[in-house]
């Protein structure tokens, strides 16, 4: 509802060719660069200039996304395929044509346009990063916060029926040919929207009935933000009439269930869908982790055993942090033990091995053996 924060999409354009690099921070990646936003409406919602200035701040170090996650914004580390940087806001002369009051109209601004570098990384999104270079993905859509509010208007011969303010980006999504990510979690971005609403409503219906002014769901919701660009001042909200009680016939009315359309009901599945997927891929990479630290341990438990002169299975039951901290502490002891009965004179050896007298052993960390002089 109005002033929460919603989750939002909406389409922007790869703009700049393919650019390889060998030698990122995380590996090979392939980077283009996009217009990620401007000023306009954007699925029947208006960002003004000044809303898009504040974003900019904002947009460096972003995730990149192979086009949105189910969630609309990223929620998991498997939804990240890269990253944004190199943000920049420029100032562009927007141009539209067209109809007002029967007549064809253009009108020429000059509007504060987003761009940035998008950094895809191979280890971590291989089929993205080939379609990427290969040219085959050339649209992207941004996730981001925004607080919303009702309001309808026209920018540039655009209608629009909400503002949106605050806006904070979560990612940018880069689409398959033909997605229209914007699209298609319109449905779920209006339930999300509906559900709120009713369940304010109900609250403050139940506040109703402890002496406060209630509300039913079919009341106008219309604060607005003191703000608001090209708008009216803030209305007061308007406050319902307090309904006559109904005669008690003896009869409770029954409730009608709600009623959910095909195009949510299909919604539903298919983000329960997505959400199993992701499930069992987490899961997949939990056990390969655990494998590979598993193997970890029982290398590090022979190193321990042979020190502490212990059975390696004493140690394999610890964890990676537990089993290292053991390790460097009981090399440490052996160190100073080893110098302290080699004589008097000896000094304690570091564990790189160092000698510090001709008359003393040093401790090889390669061989994890002493050498002596």
């Amino acid at each position: 509802m109005d002033g929460i924060p919603e989750p939002r999409t909406m389409m922007a354009d790869i703009i700049g060719e393919p650019r390889l690099n060998a030698d990122g921070p995380h590996g090979e990646e392939v980077i283009v660069n996009a217009v990620i936003t401007q000023q306009g409406v954007h699925n029947g919602a208006y960002k003004n200039a000044e809303e898009i200035v504040k974003m900019a701040k904002f947009g460096d170090h972003r995730w990149i996304c192979d086009s949105h996650p189910w969630t609309i914004v990223a929620v998991s580390p498997q939804d990240i395929k890269g990253y944004q940087d190199s943000v920049v806001l420029k100032e562009v002369d927007m141009t539209k044509t067209y109809e007002l009051n029967g007549e064809e109209v253009t009108e020429t601004i000059k509007a504060p346009q987003v761009t940035a570098d998008l950094h895809v990384v191979k280890a971590w999104a291989p089929e993205l990063y080939e379609d990427v270079v290969n040219k085959i993905r050339k649209a992207v859509s941004i996730g981001y916060w925004a607080q919303v509010y009702e309001k309808e208007g026209i920018f540039m011969g655009d209608p629009y029926r909400e503002i949106e303010s605050e806006i904070l980006q979560d990612h940018t999504g880069i689409l398959k040919p033909g997605e229209t990510p914007a699209c298609e979690y319109a449905l779920l971005n209006n339930a999300i929207r509906n559900m709120r609403i009713k369940g304010v409503a109900e609250q403050m219906s139940a506040i109703g009935g402890q002496g406060g002014v209630p509300m039913t769901s079919d009341d106008p919701i219309e604060p607005e933000p003191e703000n608001a660009k090209n708008g009216t001042p803030p209305k007061p909200a308007k406050a319902a009439e307090t309904p006559a009680p109904a005669a008690d016939d003896g009869q409770k009315e029954t409730p009608e269930a709600p009623v959910m359309d095909e195009d949510m009901a299909k919604e539903i599945q298919n983000l329960k869908a997505r959400e199993l997927a992701n499930t069992k891929l987490l899961a997949e990479m939990k056990a390969k982790v655990d494998a590979e630290e598993a193997a970890k341990v029982k290398e590090l438990a022979v190193e321990l055993a042979n020190i502490t002169g212990q059975k390696p299975e004493v140690y394999e039951n610890m964890s990676l942090p537990d089993i290292t901290s053991h390790l460097e502490t009981a090399t440490n002891a052996s160190i100073v033990q080893h110098n302290e009965l080699r004589g008097a004179g000896a000094q304690p050896l570091g564990v790189d091995g160092a000698k510090t007298q001709s008359n003393v052993s040093t401790w090889d960390p390669e061989t994890k053996t002493w050498n002596e002089d």
